[in-house]
């Protein structure tokens, strides 16, 4: 049998500003830990930053987001790739480039 190559795993988080009535909420920032690397992206365009960031890993990860299926993962459907597996209305698993986000709400169902 074919075993897998491990991936290395990495964590991501959105901070939005508090929902107000009428407002679409942005992230104002994002961060990203794998390994021994912290990155931090701010303003408008963080996404955008954090995204390019992730595409100049050239090892695969796999990237959680707590209640990401919820959450984070919507400020990232433009760049969202199948296969695509959604639990109970979330987004479980997903592809982005070649690393595979993941929501861990589903292993931890709890606030962090």
């Amino acid at each position: 049998m074919k075993r897998k190559a491990k991936r290395e795993v990495c964590v991501i988080d959105a901070e939005t500003d508090p929902f107000l009535y009428g407002r679409v909420p942005e992230p104002f920032a994002w961060g990203v830990r794998f390994s021994d690397i912290y990155m931090d992206f701010w303003g408008p365009d963080c996404t955008a930053q954090m995204l390019a960031y992730l595409a100049s890993i050239e090892t695969p990860l796999i990237i959680y987001a707590h209640n990401g299926g919820k959450f984070d993962f919507f400020f990232l459907l433009d760049v969202i790739e199948n296969p695509i597996k959604i639990i109970h209305g979330r987004i479980a698993k997903a592809k982005i480039g070649i690393h595979e986000l993941r929501d861990s709400w589903l292993i931890n169902p709890q606030k962090l």
